[in-house]
């Protein structure tokens, strides 16, 4: 149940993204769907697009039960997607607007919930002594 609330959690804070104003070149602030699609201004967010991917392989590896693909595509998209900014500039655009923030924290729950989420449905150890009847 816990892997299903992050699952549908991060895929919401994701396509909110996408409806956000994500960055102002020129003119008014464009939403992160147009940033996905086109790259933006010069394709400025080039460089972030394979955060998309490895978000979109995570997802698909947390509802495979792939934990450990998960975590390892989650923070991927978490490292292309703030490294990306940081390296080609794009991070002068992207800071002023809150689309950026909620791509990242769909990251951030992809990986939580592969984290805390046990591979193959194995329930924790505070999860055993709950089902351990008191004498």
């Amino acid at each position: 149940m816990r892997r299903n609330w992050f699952l549908v959690a991060s895929l919401m804070l994701y396509v909110a993204s996408l409806a956000l104003p994500v960055a102002r070149d020129e003119g008014p602030p464009r939403p992160g769907f147009v940033y996905l699609v086109q790259g933006g201004y010069f394709l400025v967010a080039a460089p972030l697009a394979p955060a998309n991917l490895l978000f979109l392989l995570g997802w698909l590896g947390l509802l495979g039960r792939q934990r450990w693909v998960a975590i390892l595509l989650g923070v991927g998209a978490l490292v292309v997607g703030v490294g990306g900014a940081l390296v080609f500039g794009a991070i002068g655009f992207l800071l002023p607007y809150p689309a950026y923030y909620v791509w990242l924290a769909s990251f951030v729950v992809l990986t939580l919930g592969a984290w805390v989420f046990r591979a193959g449905g194995r329930p924790g150890p505070a999860e055993v002594q709950e089902k351990i009847p008191a004498d």
